[in-house]
């Protein structure tokens, strides 16, 4: 409940079992970058200070919908629903507008690079 901040979830490198992550890994990579900064700005919040070392960034290898996926793709987490106070901006219709803002940014970004 103390812990606060968004993070993107970017997928690890995955071979197995059905799964390769390989041609994705770095493309989604540039995509969470641009989230993580576009999401920041738009919503004036911080990256989450429980994970990923404060970069907003978390990497996983036990996702299925990251380790399955053909296409670069990420998860946004845009708050800690534990903590009031990520609580209480979640709940807002204005900061939501803010954080969709962020994320077609974000991706607006991706796309142009």
């Amino acid at each position: 409940a103390g812990n606060r901040g968004f993070h993107v979830i970017l997928p690890a490198r995955v071979e197995g079992g059905g799964a390769d992550t390989s041609a994705i890994v770095g493309p989604s990579r540039e995509l969470g970058e641009h989230l993580v900064d576009a999401f920041a700005r738009a919503t004036a919040t911080g990256p989450a200070d429980y994970l990923g070392g404060g970069t907003g960034i978390d990497v996983r290898s036990d996702l299925g919908g990251l380790n399955l996926s053909t296409v670069p793709k990420v998860f946004v987490e845009c708050g800690n629903m534990r903590n009031g106070d990520d609580a209480a901006l979640l709940s807002e219709g204005s900061w939501r507008q803010r954080a969709a803002e962020g994320m077609a940014d974000g991706i607006g970004a991706y796309l142009a690079h």
